[in-house]
């Protein structure tokens, strides 16, 4: 036998076998049934693993080895028995945190399933601190993650909400997973000579507040027309380290889900209300990207679903659909469900918040996508469009 190959026993029908034997080269045939393969076949496992439609999986097996039909089902039904998904994920600590709670859940559904995390670099990541941090979109922050899916790299991506874009990559799903957390933004003021942290009701006039979105922007000049909004980015331990280090910055605003999911120790902040400052699209909401048509993965992934958070992922991303908007719009949309009923309130602003169109709508949850869409039509049609105007795409 030639050294550096491998040998895969390819079970008969009416084995129990639930994993395939990838042994060393050493081993030579393994009886009856038994294949030998290149070593380059070891692949072929976590071929298997990814697939998506694992008859033709079998079938590329086939025509690679030469495969009789009977062990080609065998090997498919195997396959489709090893229980084994891979999560991609961003490396920031909040990012590590929603994926651990993503995958304890899972193990919590699926006690037999076995788990694996992977970290990838996205190109958000790679303009943090950079000047083109400030030309980022929402697309920098999952670009590669979705690559890693669409090449088998992965299983799954887990991403805020808010941060997956209205279009998604083609072959590729988006769905809500897990209950909804605070949807609203939060203020984290400066440490005052107390200990404690600014409120925002104490902001003074002409206080400097540190955001980068400019649909918090816009908001907060209709609400305090004196505040000095200054640009602020980075991950959440890192935005707070530089309010703390800043001799003029007064607070910053954050997703209030994301403090709650970091749990900071000794962190004061306070949750605003959605007069003040109304949530973006999907904030407080966990998604899970898979590919499209991977049955095993949408089948495990359905059971972390929350029917009510489900139902606001899907009618928040409807109105967006319909507006055409993207992160250089300010735009609020926030659908919440009350039992059967479903209430969706968006408002677009200009840039300098100067003006705004506000619309808001209520029917039955079951109808969530076809309430959105209503909502995004109203919208534009009672001068939102014009307010878009070239940053509005339309697909």
């Amino acid at each position: 036998m030639q050294r550096g190959a491998a040998v895969i026993r390819l079970p008969r029908p009416t084995d129990s076998v639930t994993r395939l034997d990838f042994s060393g080269a050493s081993q030579g045939v393994a009886g009856e049934g038994g294949l030998h393969v290149s070593a380059e076949l070891r692949l072929l496992q976590l071929v298997c693993h990814r697939a998506t439609s694992p008859l033709k999986t079998a079938r590329r097996i086939a025509i690679l080895t030469g495969v009789r039909s009977a062990y080609k089902r065998a090997l498919v039904r195997n396959v489709e028995r090893v229980e084994n998904i891979v999560i991609g994920t961003r490396g920031s600590a909040l990012a590590l945190a929603q994926t651990e709670m993503v995958a304890q859940q899972l193990a919590a559904v699926h006690p037999h399933l076995s788990v694996e995390v992977k970290i990838i670099k996205t190109e958000g990541d790679r303009k943090q601190g950079t000047p083109l941090a400030a030309q980022s979109d929402k697309k920098d922050w999952i670009i590669d993650l979705e690559r890693a899916l669409l090449a088998g790299e992965i299983d799954m991506a887990v991403h805020s909400g808010k941060d997956v874009p209205g279009e998604i990559e083609p072959g590729t799903e988006i769905r809500s997973i897990l209950k909804r957390a605070t949807p609203y933004d939060a203020f984290v003021g400066k440490i005052q000579p107390d200990g404690k942290r600014l409120s925002f009701a104490n902001l003074p006039h002409g206080a400097i507040v540190g955001t980068a979105s400019l649909r918090r922007k816009a908001s907060l000049r209709t609400n305090r027309a004196d505040i000095v909004l200054r640009d602020h980015r980075g991950n959440v331990p890192t935005r707070v380290k530089k309010l703390d280090e800043s001799p003029d910055l007064s607070g910053i605003i954050l997703a209030a889900a994301g403090l709650e999911r970091l749990a900071l120790p000794d962190l004061q902040y306070e949750v605003l209300p959605r007069d003040v400052i109304l949530p973006a699209m999907n904030q407080g909401a966990l998604a899970a990207q898979v590919r499209t048509g991977d049955e095993r993965v949408s089948k495990t992934v359905s059971a972390l679903a929350d029917v009510a958070t489900a139902a606001e992922f899907v009618a928040e991303r409807a109105v967006a659909e319909v507006l055409g908007g993207d992160c250089h719009s300010a735009i609020s949309i926030f659908a919440e469900a009350h039992g059967e009923e479903l209430s969706i309130t968006c408002r677009i602003f200009e840039a300098e918040g100067v003006r705004s169109v506000s619309y808001a709508h209520s029917g039955p949850i079951s109808r969530a996508a076809e309430l959105g869409t209503y909502v995004g039509r109203e919208v534009l049609s009672r001068g939102g469009a014009d307010i878009l105007g070239p940053v509005r795409h339309t697909s």
